[in-house]
């Protein structure tokens, strides 16, 4: 149970810092009156608007051609673990409950309307803590915890990083050193992923450290944070 309730506090934690990544990667387009290209622009803030724009190189595939965030790589990411966005607290259990090796532990209603189940099971044939939350009844994040050692959990970050960025795309955001790193991906234009590692103290000395891998829905991510601060699996 000490396992859990750590888990939860490290999900809150997540998500405050990840109220500051959702506003990653604001897309906009726009198209060139001279050529008809499309143009797009990735701003780190969602308070830029994009009048207007010229584009004098060679063109690739747009938006409609399925090679940014509304193509292929949106496919990939309407479901995680098997769940899709969205999805109720009975279809998130019922599909969990059909992944091999994975038992639920507990469902627990937080504030702002938000309920979390917590599971022990494998992620990509490790061991994890996994907790699905919910705002209103409907799926918004998803987080994986591994813990490990301090001297393991580079390695597993290591890892996860490079599962996600065979899946997704190199991180578009890369920041700190060996306990400090972070990585953050844009899944699609309203969902995001990000990667850090998080201190266990909960007193177990063999796995002090774990990795935190988070899924979640941008728009909610940023007003929950707000509030509160105030194949593969992959």
């Amino acid at each position: 149970m000490k396992l859990m309730r750590a888990a939860v506090l490290l999900l809150t934690a997540f998500l405050l810092l990840g109220a500051g990544a959702t506003a990653l990667a604001a897309e906009q387009w726009v198209t060139d009156p001279n050529t008809g290209a499309k143009i797009c622009i990735m701003s780190m803030t969602d308070d830029v608007t994009l009048v207007a724009a010229r584009w004098s190189g060679p063109e690739a595939g747009g938006p409609d051609a399925g090679s940014t965030p509304s193509g292929a790589a949106t496919e990939k990411a309407a479901k995680v673990l098997g769940i899709p966005w969205g999805a109720s607290e009975d279809e998130a259990r019922r599909i969990m409950q059909e992944r091999p090796g994975t038992k639920h532990q507990v469902t627990e209603k937080i504030a702002n309307n938000t309920t979390r189940q917590r599971y022990i099971g494998p992620f990509n044939d490790d061991q994890a803590v996994i907790i699905v939350s919910f705002y209103q009844g409907k799926m918004f994040a998803v987080s994986i915890l591994h813990f490990r050692s301090a001297d393991q959990v580079m390695d597993k970050f290591n890892e996860l990083k490079a599962g996600m960025s065979q899946r997704y795309g190199s991180p578009f955001k890369e920041s700190g050193k060996y306990l400090d790193s972070s990585a953050w991906w844009v899944l699609d234009p309203n969902h995001r992923a990000g990667l850090i590692i998080v201190r266990n103290d909960i007193g177990q000395t063999d796995q002090s450290f774990a990795t935190m891998l988070s899924y979640w829905q941008a728009d909610l991510g940023r007003l929950l944070g707000s509030a509160a601060a105030g194949g593969k699996d992959y």
